[in-house]
């Protein structure tokens, strides 16, 4: 006669096992359930990273647009130069065809501003450590991102991602991106978007959160530029020049 205790049986353990799968399987579905339901609203959340394309090199011509000497004033830097501010220069494509994001970073130097110029796909770095030094210091505004081509595309998704992180943007300035991934926020104040929307160019978009202003120039009429030389453009780094040394200047002043 067996005379073990009867709640250890095989056959009792084999339905505890049995319960206890069920149970598990229930609860990883329930789980499961929630990470489905909730990663729409998280991918709401978070900027898309700029959409790789073109993935080739679009046919134009790379040289520099010669156009007639910009009239445009520069302002004379404060006292004691540029204490405020940062100054963010996003290339395109494999560093090859945005080197007159090379040539505006050299003159923004001359004007005694230090520029950050990097490759578009980088952005994310760029945008955390500006995120972590405006949280100690506050000097690290205004902030001016400037991109090209996929540096373009970068520059809005970055601003987007700082001012989800409380940061502001007070002005990006866009040459011919080639595709927007998702309409700006609230917090960015100021945008200029050059582009030729027969070429890959676009507009830019605010969503219903965005209160600042959009400034979408159609270069269609300019038959001199396209998508490879458009940041070459000498009036137009100019123009971009003397726009940010204004907003520049113009914080030093407030803050002394």
């Amino acid at each position: 006669m067996f005379c073990g205790n009867k709640g250890h049986t095989p056959v009792h353990m084999e339905v505890a096992m049995t319960s206890r799968r069920a149970v598990l399987l229930a609860l990883a579905g329930f789980i499961l359930g929630l990470a489905a339901s909730l990663a729409p609203s998280l991918a709401e959340d978070q900027p898309p990273l700029p959409t790789p394309r073109p993935s080739y090199a679009p046919k134009g011509s790379d040289k520099i647009v010669t156009t007639a000497k910009s009239s445009v004033d520069l302002p004379t830097p404060p006292p004691g130069g540029y204490k405020r501010g940062r100054v963010i220069i996003l290339r395109g494509l494999a560093n090859i065809w945005s080197r007159g994001m090379d040539e505006l970073a050299r003159k923004f130097e001359a004007q005694g501003v230090s520029v950050i110029l990097e490759n578009h796909s980088v952005w994310h770095k760029l945008a955390d450590d500006a995120i972590t030094d405006y949280g100690k210091d506050k000097n690290v505004a205004p902030i001016i991102i400037i991109g090209h081509s996929l540096g373009g595309d970068a520059a809005l998704v970055m601003s987007n991602w700082m001012v989800q992180n409380k940061v502001p943007v007070r002005l990006i300035v866009v040459f011919d991106a080639v595709a927007q991934t998702h309409p700006l926020e609230g917090g960015i104040q100021e945008v200029i978007n050059f582009y030729k929307p027969h070429g890959y160019g676009q507009e830019v978009t605010g969503s219903k959160r965005f209160t600042g202003t959009i400034t979408n120039v159609d270069m269609t009429q300019r038959k001199d530029i396209d998508h490879l030389n458009i940041d070459k453009d000498q009036t137009l780094q100019d123009e971009v020049l003397a726009k940010t040394l204004t907003i520049l200047k113009e914080t030093q002043t407030a803050s002394r």
